[in-house]
């Protein structure tokens, strides 16, 4: 049976991870479609996300389970970065296809968590970065219209909606791997 501040590690590491995920889809946007200088060093530290969310699954699964935790959500970062610049420079063409490319790697994701563990409903998962999604979208679609407080609205509730995904994969963990 896993300890009280075991189960506080738990939750709280996967909130830090996966919050930080979203605050950085933000600024890399922000970045982006502002056009401001040091948007590549934003770009960066967006992209090193993803191993910080592996790493954080480390005490609990195997390095491959790890390695190809991150190799999922490294795809996924370069993807909504493709996106974010396609719909910056207006290409209709690239953005869409970054968008499909999400939409499948949503469902690579889901399907690996289940894959790990049944306990993980892929629909549950698919559903959470469904919502990640749209709601990275419409950050983009305001930030890039000056609809700033728009933008700060769909912020909050893709930070929240990662945040709930980071307390159900934590809850999964809690009821199969620290049991």
């Amino acid at each position: 049976m896993a300890s009280e501040r075991e189960i506080i590690n738990l939750y709280c590491g996967m909130e830090k991870v996966f919050g930080e995920y979203s605050f950085w889809i933000r600024e890399m946007t922000v970045f982006t479609v502002s056009g401001v200088k040091g948007r590549a060093a934003v770009i960066e530290r967006f992209r090193h996300t993803a191993n910080n969310i592996a790493d954080n699954f480390k005490s609990y699964y195997p390095v491959s389970i790890c390695d190809r935790i991150r190799d999922l959500y490294a795809e996924r970062a370069l993807i909504i970065i493709e996106a974010v610049r396609a719909y910056t420079y207006e290409n209709s063409a690239l953005y869409d296809d970054a968008l499909l490319m999400l939409t499948d790697n949503n469902r690579g994701i889901a399907s690996y968590f289940f894959e790990i563990d049944p306990v993980y409903g892929a629909d549950a998962i698919r559903n959470y970065l469904g919502r990640n999604t749209e709601y990275i979208v419409q950050q983009l679609k305001r930030r890039f219209a000056g609809e700033f407080d728009g933008e700060i609205a769909s912020f909050d509730l893709c930070y929240s909606n990662m945040i709930d995904m980071a307390d159900y994969v934590s809850a999964a963990i809690l009821q199969t791997v620290l049991e």
